[in-house]
């Protein structure tokens, strides 16, 4: 390294020494000795988060006659129980979901316990397996329990009112953990209770209330209390520790991450007079190593949970610090700057970053930072650093050197060797990847179980083919049927539009052969009336297929219309339909009207003739439907007479509803509405028909009218979907019928869903390595001319 250089790694260091907290960079050893002095270190854990609580409790109880216990794998229950544990001054033990475990009853019979307090619900912790256990040892079991974690807590609350006379409420969330537990340090030198939230209630109380943590995730509709807060759960914790201690020496340490080992720390507040601090795993924030600084720490749980050296690792924000740094991201700055100002001196501010560089590893090395964040950010960069270096000693030696190129490429070179690095290692590991997948396919393959759910698969599909077969044929004969029947109403459909209400008829007479005679009627009654120029076969014609779709509609209305009164729907054949259609023609045709000796109406302008007919004598049914309710107990026919009769003596006069309501108010009638728009687009004549049952010739069987199903098959793209379906329908039945003859055929060789999917992820990554490799191959002829 030039001289130059180390003079400004010497300043970088002795910079970053001078902004650290004390006992990070610090190495003075008398300074280290009188801390050592100050503060002592002890950790208290167990093999577990069941055998850890144990470990708390003998730590701080030799004898109680008391014990809390919740579960250790439900966080909200345990929280609200450190509350209880506090006010009794006794140990919160945490338990399996089913059972005692024998650790935690063996502390309980050294407790001396003579009543224990389970708190939470049967499906967080058993009480057959809990309380029948306990009750067994002669000791008293109180369960506190509720629906949820809320009205647990809530539960909890209450008996520990019943110990002391609380001054505060506390209330956290109930949705996360850390909040809650660092609240627990509070009820140490406070007279307090705790509830969990969802976020927005919370009971209300004559108590002074605090929320612990931000609004957003405790918002609290309407909470006038007070809130203590930080930026995060680790500044919280700071911050309810300061609330709750004016003078304490010492501080009890946990997870802020990891909920398992943490939750039975509220055993340890009271006897060391200690708030609850939260860490992450391996590092402390700035602002808690300064409050811990001096006071003695007691760290709850594993090293996996919190490391060993976190007192003197460096800090979370340090650490975030050196993460963030990248010597080829930071150079590549200073060249950016220096294409917009030729006034920056190029080699002073790269010997400044190189030299921020190696301070940065100097303190990573100090501190023993693991080997994966070193790694990462910093490690990569050892190599470019010493050949920028060389490029700035011949610098030093020959002022001729285009310093900036030679950086820039320097660094592209470096880019390009990541890269083939990055996809050797990547290509390395897919080729592990595909031996591991080929010994599971073997293993799998040879695996006895296996072959044998195998064979018994393929006798039951052997024994199920003679079956199989038929239901092939069958859906396939459906298929070619639906394809078939497809096919010859988009052969028919410019005839139906065509010829309106006649093709209507012949379609409705195949579709359902029980209406062929009134079909075969229908149309003897066009065919009788085309002849005499009554149908003209004319778009405005009543026969024609807009008008149709009209009458349709309109049948749709009468239905609606009927149901409002809660009867049913109403009645129509296509006899009718056809007498409506002539009579229309023949009204606007010839001014002829009654054609059929049955009952007959004419509406003609713009408005809807349903609402014209029906509101003739809305008002007279609206009151005949409310007298014939008083004869609920009546047959229907008999309570519509005494209505008629009990509104003729109110009224002294009949009940005239007008035509359509008096059809609809019956249930003995064929209906049927036509129209003929041959005027104009917008004075359209309308024809109302209707015949009694008694008098119709035509069947008394009623038909369920779907006239949806007509216009399905006279619509081009519902029929050229339908094509579509019966097509797929073939094809899915034959592959069906590949796939099960496949799968039997695989079955034989013991291959199933099982092989096929690791031969596919052996495929998959040999693609991969394929595309990767001749990447790589790309990557190396460019590197190779950067050399």
């Amino acid at each position: 390294m030039n001289t130059k250089l180390l003079k400004k790694v010497l300043a970088s260091t002795l910079a970053l020494s001078m902004i650290l907290p004390i006992g990070v960079v610090n190495a003075d050893k008398q300074n280290t000795q009188q801390k050592e002095k100050l503060q002592q270190t002890t950790r208290i854990s167990g093999k577990d988060r069941i055998t850890t609580s144990v470990e708390i409790s003998k730590s701080a109880y030799t004898t109680s006659e008391n014990v809390v216990l919740a579960s250790g794998f439900n966080f909200a229950d345990a929280l609200s129980a450190g509350q209880l544990a506090s006010a009794l001054d006794a140990p919160l033990l945490l338990s399996s979901q089913d059972k005692l475990d024998s650790q935690t009853k063996n502390e309980i019979e050294r407790l001396k316990a003579k009543k224990v307090y389970v708190v939470g619900g049967d499906n967080a912790i058993s009480k057959t397996g809990i309380d029948t256990n306990l009750q067994s040892s002669n000791i008293n079991v109180t369960r506190l329990e509720g629906q949820d974690r809320y009205s647990t807590s809530q539960k909890v609350m209450e008996k520990t009112k019943e110990i002391i006379n609380p001054e505060y409420l506390l209330i956290a969330s109930g949705k996360n953990f850390p909040d809650a537990l660092a609240a627990t340090g509070f009820f140490v030198n406070h007279k307090s209770v705790m509830v969990l939230s969802d976020g927005l209630t919370y009971p209300q109380s004559n108590l002074q209330e605090i929320a612990i943590g931000g609004k957003n995730q405790l918002p609290l509709k309407g909470f006038k209390g007070k809130r203590v807060s930080g930026k995060d759960r680790y500044e919280t914790a700071l911050e309810i520790a300061k609330l709750s201690f004016d003078k304490n020496n010492n501080a009890i340490l946990a997870s802020g991450q990891v909920f398992a080992d943490s939750l039975s720390a509220v055993s340890l507040t009271k006897k060391h007079n200690a708030p609850i601090i939260l860490t992450q795993s391996n590092s402390l924030t700035e602002n808690a190593k300064k409050y811990l600084n001096g006071k003695n720490v007691f760290i709850v749980g594993g090293e996996k949970t919190v490391v060993n050296k976190i007192m003197t690792n460096i800090t979370t924000e340090e650490r975030a610090k050196i993460a963030s740094f990248n010597l080829e991201e930071e150079i590549e700055k200073i060249l950016a700057k220096k294409k917009n100002n030729d006034n920056i001196n190029l080699e002073k501010e790269i010997e400044r970053i190189l030299a921020k560089n190696q301070a940065y590893q100097n303190l990573i090395i100090k501190q023993e930072v693991e080997k994966a964040l070193s790694g990462k950010q910093i490690g990569k960069s050892t190599n470019l650093e010493k050949e920028i270096e060389k490029i700035l000693d011949k610098k030093q030696s020959n002022q001729n050197i285009d310093l900036e190129k030679e950086i820039n490429r320097v660094i592209t070179k470096r880019r390009a060797k990541d890269d083939i690095d990055a996809s050797e290692k990547t290509i390395a590991n897919a080729k592990k990847k595909i031996v591991q997948y080929n010994d599971e396919l073997k293993k799998y393959k040879e695996n006895p179980s296996n072959i044998k759910k195998q064979e018994l698969k393929l006798k039951k599909m052997q024994e199920e083919t003679e079956q199989y077969e038929e239901r092939y044929k069958s859906d396939k004969a459906d298929a070619i049927k639906k394809l078939e029947e497809t096919n010859r109403n988009i052969s028919l459909l410019d005839y139906r539009l065509k010829e309106g209400a006649f093709a209507f008829f012949e379609w409705a007479g195949e579709k359902y052969p029980e209406q062929k005679k009134n079909a075969d009627e229908a149309l003897s009654i066009l065919n009788e009336y085309y002849k005499k120029g009554d149908i003209k076969k004319t778009s405005g014609d009543a026969t024609s297929y807009e008008n149709l779709l009209a009458s349709f509609d309109l049948y749709n209305q009468l239905n609606k219309v009927k149901r409002d009164f809660n009867y049913h729907d109403v009645d129509t054949n296509l006899t009718i339909m056809a007498k409506a259609m002539v009579s229309c023609n023949r009204n606007v045709y010839s001014s002829n009207k009654n054609t059929f000796s049955i009952t007959e109406d004419l509406y003609s302008g713009e408005k809807n003739p349903i609402e014209y007919w029906y509101n003739d004598g809305k008002a007279v049914l609206d009151e005949l439907k409310k007298i014939e309710g008083k004869y609920y107990n009546y047959p229907e026919y008999i309570a519509k007479d005494l209505a008629r009769k009990e509104y003729k003596r109110i009224h002294g006069k009949e009940s005239v509803i007008g035509i359509l309501v008096e059809l609809l108010y019956s249930d003995d009638n064929f209906i049927a509405i036509a129209r003929n728009t041959s005027k104009n687009s917008s004075y359209n004549t309308f024809c109302l028909n209707a015949e009694s049952d008694e008098v119709s010739e035509k069947p008394k069987s009623k038909h369920d009218w779907n006239f949806d199903k007509y216009k399905r098959v006279t619509d081009e793209y519902y029929l050229l979907h339908d094509k579509e379906d019966a097509e797929n329908w073939i094809k899915r039945v034959e592959s069906d019928k590949k796939e099960r003859e496949k799968e039997m055929e695989d079955l034989k060789n013991h291959e199933d869903y099982e092989t096929h999917r690791i031969r596919e992820l052996i495929k998959i990554t040999e693609d991969d390595i394929a595309r990767w490799e001749k990447s790589l191959k790309k990557d190396k002829q460019t590197y190779d001319k950067l050399k």
